[in-house]
C-alpha cells in the first residue's frame, strides 16, 4: 500500500513538473492593432514595349557626312517708295569717261625739256632779236615745206611718227619765240634737221 502510494506521488509529481513546463513555454501574443486600409494601388499606365532598335551597320551616326548647307543669297534691297505710291527707279551708273589717248613720247620729252630749259632772261638788242627771228622763219618754213610735201605720199609707220614729231617742234617754237627766242631758235632748227632726214627718206 506503501509502495502504491509511492507511486502515486511520483506519478502525480512528473505530471505536476510537465504541466509546469508547458505553461512556462506559452506565450501569450498580443493580437495586432487595427492598421489604416491599405490604400488601394495606383493605376499604373500599362508599359509600351520599345520598338526593336536596328541593327548596328559599324558606322556611327558621326561618320555620316551629312548634307553640305545651301547658301541662300541675300535678298535683293527693296526700291524705294516715292510719296504717291510709284516705284522709284534705280539710279543709272554714271558713265565712265574715256581716257585720253597718251601723247606720243617725243612730244613729252620734248615738253620737258623746255620746262626745265632755264630762264636766263637775256637782254637782246633789236638787232639780235631781228636776226633771231629771222633764223626762226626760215628753218621752220623748210620744215613746214616738207610736210606739206610728202602729206600726199603713202608713208611708213616710222615716216609717220618722224613727220608727226617734227610738227610737234614747229608747234612749240611758235610758242616760245614770243617769251624765249633763245629756245625758240633751237627747236626750230630741230624741226629743220629732222624734216631734211624725213624729206630723203620719203623719196
Amino acid at each position: 500500500m506503501t509502495r502504491k502510494w509511492m507511486s502515486g506521488l511520483v506519478v502525480a509529481a512528473f505530471l505536476s513538473c510537465e504541466s509546469c513546463h508547458k505553461q512556462a513555454h506559452t506565450v501569450f501574443v498580443q493580437p495586432p492593432a487595427a492598421t489604416a486600409k491599405a490604400k488601394p494601388d495606383a493605376i499604373q499606365s500599362p508599359e509600351i514595349p520599345e520598338p526593336p532598335k536596328p541593327a548596328s551597320s559599324g558606322v556611327r551616326a558621326s561618320d555620316t557626312p551629312g548634307p553640305a548647307p545651301l547658301e541662300v543669297p541675300p535678298p535683293p534691297p527693296e526700291p524705294k517708295r516715292t510719296g504717291r505710291g510709284r516705284t522709284a527707279k534705280p539710279a543709272s551708273p554714271a558713265p565712265v569717261a574715256a581716257a585720253p589717248a597718251p601723247a606720243p613720247a617725243e612730244d613729252s620729252e620734248a615738253s620737258d625739256k623746255l620746262d626745265k630749259a632755264p630762264r636766263l632772261g637775256v637782254l637782246l638788242t633789236a638787232e639780235e632779236q631781228q636776226q633771231l627771228n629771222a633764223k626762226i622763219d626760215q628753218e621752220l618754213k623748210q620744215a613746214n615745206t616738207v610736210l606739206a610735201a610728202v602729206a600726199t605720199k603713202n608713208l611708213s609707220v616710222d615716216l609717220r611718227g618722224l613727220a608727226a614729231q617734227i610738227r610737234s617742234f614747229v608747234t612749240q617754237a611758235e610758242m616760245l619765240r614770243k617769251s624765249d627766242l633763245e629756245s625758240a631758235k633751237g627747236i626750230a632748227h630741230k624741226a629743220a634737221v629732222l624734216a631734211a632726214d624725213l624729206e630723203r627718206s620719203a623719196r
